[in-house]
């Protein structure tokens, strides 16, 4: 009973010399904006007026719609890769949620390419630099 009992501040010592938190990694820091570049595979030219959406959300989970976080739109876009960039304020990011990032090239109303399912980016191990790829809207995976 005795040497259950020293064999168990043992290792209670030794836990507590490890380093406190049971096994959680510290949260990495919250970079300030999120970037990357968005491309299609298919050979040809986007009509002039076309441009890139990019959309940060926020998960809610039970079946929520997405939050909306930030967005950024580029106008005229050229030959891909395009390049895009999210400013992030303060705060906005909690690193206990999960954000995914959609890209859609649209012309007016009409979508023309997405990427589906969103990409998860910056929590979670997620990165903040993407290379997202999007095909054609309403094609077969």
């Amino acid at each position: 009973m005795i040497r259950g009992a020293v064999a168990l501040a043992i290792l209670s010592a030794s836990l507590a010399s490890c380093g406190g938190s049971r096994g959680a990694a510290p949260a990495a820091p919250i970079p300030a904006e999120l970037t990357g570049t968005v491309e299609y595979r298919e050979r040809i030219a986007l009509p002039p007026e076309a441009q890139l959406r990019v959309r940060l959300e926020e998960l809610a989970g039970s079946g929520k719609p997405p939050q909306f976080i930030a967005e950024t739109t580029i106008p005229r876009i050229g030959r891909p890769p395009i390049p895009f960039r999210i400013a992030l304020a303060p705060g906005v990011i909690d690193p206990r949620r999960t954000y995914t990032l959609t890209a859609r090239i649209e012309r007016g109303e009409q979508l023309l390419f997405i990427n589906e399912p969103p990409f998860r980016v910056l929590t979670g191990g997620n990165p903040s630099r993407v290379e997202i790829v999007v095909s054609r809207a309403g094609s077969p995976k």
